[in-house]
């Protein structure tokens, strides 16, 4: 007897370690990157990119929320 696979298409809620993200961020030849990041002791959130082109990082914030978002609509389908 064999049993059958199913594939469950959902995203896990299973947190991740930031600095193994970080790693695997490294050596991708990334133009620009932004990093965004909670902080444990309450303070506001800490963010540092790779340019200083304001208008640059406000594109890739709102590039990462579209991305976001249809991620959420896809998984609700």
């Amino acid at each position: 007897m064999t049993a059958e696979i199913v594939h469950l298409d959902v995203s896990t809620t299973v947190p991740h370690d930031p600095d193994q993200i970080l790693e695997k961020a490294k050596g991708n030849s990334f133009d620009d990157v932004l990093v965004i990041g909670m902080q444990p002791d309450g303070e506001p959130l800490w963010i540092s990119a790779s340019t200083s082109d304001v208008e640059r990082i406000v594109f890739m914030l709102e590039w990462a929320k579209r991305s976001m978002l249809d991620l959420v609509e896809e998984t609700v389908k």
